[in-house]
């Protein structure tokens, strides 16, 4: 295997005009983690925040005055191609799906603990399920804090803020699968998708306002971004 490998990195904060394609060294799996060849990432938000390290809030953890992870990319798909000592539950040749710890997918190779990870079934690309760590799971986190399909006898009827998105999107579709009736907002243009994915009824809550709705109409309101006044 080549020592170096291609990666797109940007060493300091800012915006994503300052990332650049790089040579750097592949990394060499340490105790407990497996080396894998990257087949997909997915990007979501955070990748965003973390990119301009804002809020100033994440910066003791990923990096005061730069990126301990100049790589972005939190979700990763790969071929597990070498093992570092003690793992278990990894395989030479097996197809796995995990989260990074702080990124590296942007690169040809990445190391990860293997506790992170499991096999991708056959009838899945890769491509898919690097989708699925961030976004899917805290879209099942959210449903289940909501106690949808847990605690709400009958059809609950939900109420999903910002449903287009990464997030949003697995969660109308996870709120559909456990029996709730969906209510989305998005924009406009995205209406068409969300109901696609199970959304009952889509509206934009820019143009009608949430504290239009009858008191008392949801089981559950899931928000999104966490920016919604729904009182005002």
């Amino acid at each position: 295997m080549n020592r170096s490998m291609q990666a797109w990195s940007r060493e300091t904060y800012g915006p994503a005009d300052g990332v650049t394609l790089q040579s750097i060294p592949v990394p060499t799996p340490g105790r407990g983690e497996v080396l894998l060849r990257v087949r997909a990432t997915a990007l979501n938000a955070g990748d965003v925040r973390l990119l301009l390290g804002d809020p100033l809030l994440v910066r003791p953890v990923y990096g005061l005055t730069r990126p301990k992870h100049p790589v972005r990319g939190m979700e990763v798909a790969g071929t597990v191609v070498a093992l570092g000592p003690d793992v278990v539950g990894a395989e030479l040749g097996e197809v796995v799906v995990g989260e990074l710890v702080g990124g590296g997918g942007l690169g040809e190779y990445v190391s990860v603990p293997a506790a992170r990870l499991v096999p991708i079934p056959p009838d899945i690309a890769p491509e898919s399920a690097a989708c699925l760590p961030v976004a899917g799971g805290t879209a099942w986190q959210a449903l289940d804090l909501a106690g949808v399909g847990l605690a709400h006898a009958g059809t609950p009827r939900v109420l999903i803020i910002g449903a287009s998105g990464g997030v949003g999107t697995f969660a109308v579709q996870l709120a559909a699968l456990r029996g709730a009736e969906v209510w989305a907002t998005c924009r406009a243009r995205n209406a068409p998708l969300v109901e696609r994915l199970g959304a009952v009824r889509t509206f934009d809550h820019r143009e009608s306002p949430l504290a239009d709705l009858p008191a008392g109409r949801f089981d559950a309101i899931v928000d999104i971004a966490g920016g919604c006044r729904c009182g005002s």
